[in-house]
């Protein structure tokens, strides 16, 4: 977690081939509208952000915040190690990531094959679902990463498994499914603003 409009993660090592992920969070501390980072790199590879329109934006009206998520990725033509930044246009209270790697078994043409988003900002309830709109091919997996504006434990549902957790506001995570799995829920122990985004890798 870190302020401003800006972050730098520590040292990865991105390896040539490889299916990279990174699921983004951020916090601002006032009203205003939040939108999707201007640039994520590592060196002179470059994340592309999964459809910048279905990241999630949630509106915490009790305290005049504004909570976002999106989902990014990359295949390195070459291996490159450093450290990852992540700049926005505008100052943001709170920045969090988790970054993911696939060694293999992904078509690299097309590891994409559809993504969807939930987010339920009324803060009651203490589990939520994603379901992807069709079906899925039958040997695809699934990354899923799922956010709670608070900071309580939150945890996937049958057959996904958690691969990280990190606390802070909004608390981060991201689960994976090696089947094909066409809904994502998850549970959560506080409930405030809560969202995901998953995405059918082929």
């Amino acid at each position: 977690g870190t302020a401003g409009t800006s972050a730098t993660t520590a040292s990865v090592t991105l390896t040539t081939g490889r299916l990279y992920f990174i699921y983004v969070t951020m916090r601002r501390g006032d009203s205003t509208d939040v939108a999707a980072p201007t640039s994520v790199v590592r060196g002179a590879q470059a994340f592309t952000i999964i459809d910048a329109t279905n990241g999630l934006n949630l509106t915490d009206t009790s305290s005049s915040s504004r909570r976002g998520a999106w989902m990014g990725y990359c295949i390195p033509a070459s291996d490159t190690t450093g450290t990852i930044v992540i700049t926005f246009a505008a100052s943001k209270t709170n920045i969090q990531w988790v970054v993911v790697e696939i060694t293999s078994g992904f078509d690299s043409g097309t590891p994409i094959l559809q993504t969807q988003k939930m987010a339920d900002e009324d803060g009651t309830g203490t589990s939520s679902t994603l379901t992807f709109g069709s079906g899925m091919a039958s040997d695809s997996i699934v990354i899923a990463g799922y956010n709670d504006g608070s900071a309580g434990t939150m945890g996937p549902g049958t057959g996904y498994t958690e691969l990280v957790e990190v606390a802070g506001d909004p608390a981060t995570a991201v689960a994976h499914n090696a089947s094909p799995d066409t809904t994502f829920d998850f549970s959560y122990t506080l409930g405030e603003q809560v969202g995901a985004i998953a995405v059918e890798v082929k």
